[in-house]
């Protein structure tokens, strides 16, 4: 009935009907389903202040009964793609099908691409921090071969170290600036 309530977003129907191919998503996709369709719910209820402390339940309890390596932190990791790159997905087949069966695209889903620029771009400068740990670990290595090779001095040699160090710092700097992944966009 209309007091029925319907988890939906999860779209492989039509296209493994279509294809006849079973296609194999993560589970973390279905978390991203529930996150989408949660927010549409929440929407027409005019309920989405509740939206962040219900996704961190509901990563929460998920978390709990999936297997480790899908719920550990590093695949959960925004910076990696984790839940927010499958939402990302769902959204957009929330619009492909919406323009299909010619409906009204969810005032959600429409919000939620339109700050998809800006986390893009987010993203993007953290990956300053990823890749200057990186430039300290290979200058780290580079002192090292040419020390060992007695092409640099012991003085100069002092400064692998910090360059290492420096490096896990700036490598932790960038893995802090991922977003949680129960934050809503």
């Amino acid at each position: 009935g209309q007091d029925e309530l319907r988890i939906s977003g999860c779209y492989d129907g039509l296209f493994n009907a279509i294809t006849g191919l079973q296609q194999n998503n993560p589970a973390i996709r279905d978390l991203a389903s529930l996150y989408t369709s949660l927010s549409e719910h929440l929407d027409r209820l005019d309920g989405l202040r509740y939206e962040e402390g219900m996704r961190k339940a509901m990563l929460a309890a998920w978390s709990a009964s999936a297997p480790e390596r899908w719920s550990r932190p590093r695949a959960l990791d925004t910076h990696r793609g984790g839940v927010t790159i499958w939402e990302y997905e769902q959204r957009l087949e929330g619009l492909v099908f919406a323009h299909a069966w010619n409906r009204d695209v969810a005032p959600t889903t429409r919000d939620w691409l339109a700050k998809v620029s800006r986390l893009q771009a987010s993203m993007f400068g953290d990956r300053i921090w990823a890749a200057l740990s990186l430039v300290c670990w290979s200058g780290a290595a580079i002192i090292t071969v040419l020390w060992l090779d007695g092409g640099i001095s012991n003085v100069a040699a002092v400064a692998a170290p910090p360059l290492l160090f420096a490096g896990f710092g700036l490598r932790w700097w960038y893995h802090s600036r991922a977003r949680p992944p129960w934050l809503p966009l």
